[in-house]
């Protein structure tokens, strides 16, 4: 079992490095399936709502989930960090990085559904 001062680090480096990459795949995957989905034609919310109301949601939701994944991941690092190993401090920023993405999907999903 390996203990150093600084493991507890990689919560929230794995919890910010995560969710981010995560937050991307999942925008531009949607971004890349939305014009698809909806058949030929304009978006199923608009051109204008689509690109000023939903896009801007979207990236101010993935914004402000990598943020909440940096404080979280720092808050849970910092309070385990003298009982922590790598392994466990690793798992800890997965879960951060789990619920951050979660969050994302849930809210992408409440935004694009038709109205």
């Amino acid at each position: 079992m390996s203990r150093s001062r600084t493991t507890w680090l990689a919560t929230p480096l794995v919890a910010v490095l995560g969710t981010l990459a995560g937050v991307l795949v999942l925008y531009f995957g949607e971004a890349a399936l939305v014009p698809w989905l909806s058949g030929p034609g304009d978006p199923p919310c608009g051109q204008p709502d689509c690109v000023l109301g939903v896009g801007l949601q979207m990236m101010a939701a993935a914004v402000l989930l990598v943020l909440v994944a940096a404080v979280a991941g720092i808050w849970l690092g910092r309070r385990h960090r003298d009982t922590a190993d790598r392994a466990s401090a690793v798992l800890r920023g997965f879960v951060v990085c789990g619920y951050c993405v979660l969050a994302y999907a849930i809210q992408s999903v409440i935004a694009w559904w038709p109205k």
